[in-house]
């Protein structure tokens, strides 16, 4: 299963970081930046997933953006994932849009065509 998680923009992290939002993500153009991909193997619930892809994208003893899962960054000294950002999921009943949020994640309906795109994601490099 592959995730993308994308970020509130910096710009806009003052007062939307951190926080739960009520609009409708048609009215969130421009908010968000793409900031990484994962490649996740496939978890028992969507719950499940969701909870891999936050553990995965959190700063612990080492920099998340090293950990396996994670297939491409969109750029160094990326922070943790929080509440307000977005992960979308890709499987194969489709893409879905979760928000982060305070206690746990909630489904964003989203029309099709306004979902973020798909991203494509170079291969991990061969192993010598």
């Amino acid at each position: 299963m592959r995730a993308h998680l994308f970020f509130i923009k910096p710009s806009l992290t003052d007062g939307r970081l951190g926080r739960e939002h009520d609009e409708p993500f048609e009215d969130r153009d421009g908010w968000y930046d793409h900031a990484a991909t994962l490649e996740l193997d496939p978890r028992e619930t969507t719950d499940d997933t969701l909870e891999a892809v936050y553990y995965q994208t959190q700063h612990g003893r080492d920099d998340w953006t090293g950990n396996a899962e994670v297939r491409w960054v969109s750029g160094p000294g990326l922070r943790s994932s929080s509440v307000g950002d977005v992960i979308v999921l890709e499987g194969p009943g489709g893409r879905a849009v979760y928000e982060i949020a305070l206690a746990d994640f909630r489904r964003i309906d989203v029309p099709a065509d306004q979902i973020p795109p798909a991203q494509t994601v170079p291969p991990p490099p061969e192993i010598q």
